[in-house]
């Protein structure tokens, strides 16, 4: 089976206030390249609050391009944080310990990251699993680890 993106959802625990909402800011397009106005607003209501998920997930277009800008491949690496917006204004982005930001690297089709503000950990889910064998050549397999976890956070 071959997919013509890669599907990455989120869902954080973060306590706001009236007002605010949380957004994924990131490396890569789809995230804002760290512009904060640009990344992915996250949405709750009052059952869910404090969990805030994507209420669709983010795609990558799969494959190779010269741009490089648009397309990734498997095993492609991107940052990302939480900021905080109240109204459309940026309170404050997410302090990780170090400073340092979160950080996934694509394995799988279909995944929902999952994570708590202030803790650096993610919590891959893992929706879909299947390999792109089409791109990869034998070497790729060895140069990969396919272990993942698939837990419930929240």
């Amino acid at each position: 089976m071959s997919l013509k993106h890669f599907e990455i959802s989120f869902k954080v625990k973060a306590f706001t206030n009236l007002n605010q909402h949380v957004r994924i800011v990131g490396s890569i397009e789809q995230l804002g390249h760290w512009d904060p106005l640009k990344g992915l607003k996250l949405n709750t209501n009052m059952n869910d609050y404090p969990i805030w998920s994507s209420s669709a997930p983010i795609l990558l277009p799969k494959g190779k391009s010269k741009l490089r800008k648009l397309f990734i491949r498997l095993g492609t690496k991107f940052e990302f944080k939480v900021v905080y917006f109240e109204n459309d204004h940026v309170t404050t982005w997410e302090n990780l310990p170090n400073d340092i930001n979160r950080r996934y690297q694509v394995k799988f089709y279909k995944v929902a990251l999952n994570c708590i503000t202030g803790d650096p950990t993610v919590r891959v889910n893992v929706l879909e699993k299947v390999l792109d064998t089409d791109n990869m050549t034998s070497n790729d397999f060895s140069n990969h680890s396919f272990f993942f976890e698939i837990t419930d956070l929240f």
